[in-house]
């Protein structure tokens, strides 16, 4: 049996020990993010929604953006390590500029591990249109490990997406066109120029709204 192989079978039986633990965290996550966003003066309360990666696609994901590296050290793994979206939470808000401080309100309450600005990466080049949003790599803060309620869950890691309901449903067409797919050029010229369209729409929403 090789590393992948015996890396393949902890994982799963990892996964399948755990489930009912990660649905409960994924409810709680999900409650805590609401309330702490619900009630704001600043901007409209959002969507918040959740899943659980299922356990095959946690795989595949380390076996796509993980495996050849650690292989080629000769580095021993544990899959688990590297699914730090293994319960997701997808924030929707109305306006781009509630992204931010919905970023800034998440981080009084939480541990943020690492973040992607993918609204910053397209926008320092002129000619890319693409996804944008916020995604934050979170966990449970020391004082809320520390509360009898939120204890099962305090080695529980977990990843916040915050988008603009324009770039969310945008995320949604294109995934569902180009993801895992090798897709003709021209095509994705025509992708793009939605992608644009998409672009003005959510300046035009803020631009009314102001």
């Amino acid at each position: 049996m090789n590393d992948f192989d015996r890396a393949k079978r902890e994982f799963r039986d990892y996964y399948d020990a755990n489930i009912a633990m990660f649905r409960d965290a994924e409810k709680s996550v999900r409650t805590q993010i609401l309330s702490a966003l619900a009630d704001q003066p600043s901007f409209t309360t959002p969507h918040v929604v959740s899943r659980i990666k299922a356990r095959e696609e946690c795989i595949n994901k380390f076996q796509r953006k993980y495996l050849a590296r650690l292989a080629q050290a000769g580095a021993r793994y544990e899959i688990k390590d590297y699914i730090g979206d293994l319960i997701g939470v997808r924030v929707i808000c109305l306006y781009a500029p509630d992204i931010m401080e919905i970023a800034r309100l998440l981080e009084e309450e939480f541990d943020v591990l690492d973040f992607t600005d993918k609204t910053r990466e397209v926008e320092v080049t002129a000619d890319t249109f693409r996804y944008k949003g916020l995604h934050l790599d979170m966990a449970l803060s020391v004082r809320r490990r520390s509360l009898p309620a939120y204890a099962r869950y305090a080695s529980v890691r977990f990843e916040v997406q915050v988008r603009t309901a324009i770039q969310d449903a945008w995320s949604t067409l294109d995934q569902a066109i180009k993801y895992k797919k090798q897709v003709p050029h021209e095509l994705s010229r025509r992708i793009n120029a939605l992608a644009a369209l998409f672009e003005i729409a959510d300046r035009e929403f803020l631009a009314i709204r102001d």
